[in-house]
């Protein structure tokens, strides 16, 4: 499903994906309800050229990890499908990306 939900992003007539093959920041964030169940996802994305840092509390016990690498939008597919099982991997919940032409 979410390879469905790429794909519709990146066929809009959108001026900033017209150039899907131009590499980017792209920036996706994990929720963990769990103190410390983020440790595994942060070394994991570590090993996997991810920048990733504590984006804090919020609301109802959550605690977010923001991550980030350099990619093309093209290749979105791969590179948020392994972080997403990771972060179930570690009681947590992908949440999506966003990212702007560098």
């Amino acid at each position: 499903m979410q390879r469905i939900r790429h794909r519709g992003m990146l066929e809009q007539p959108c001026e900033a994906w017209r150039s899907a093959g131009v590499p980017r920041m792209i920036g996706p964030l994990a929720w963990f309800d769990r103190q410390g169940a983020n440790h595994g996802f942060v070394q994991y994305l570590g090993a996997k050229g991810y920048k990733a840092s504590d984006a804090g509390p919020r609301g109802e016990g959550l605690q977010a990890v923001a991550f980030s690498r350099v990619d093309p939008p093209a290749g979105i597919d791969d590179m948020t499908t392994d972080p997403d099982a990771s972060s179930r991997a570690h009681d947590g919940e992908y949440d999506g990306w966003g990212c702007s032409v560098v």
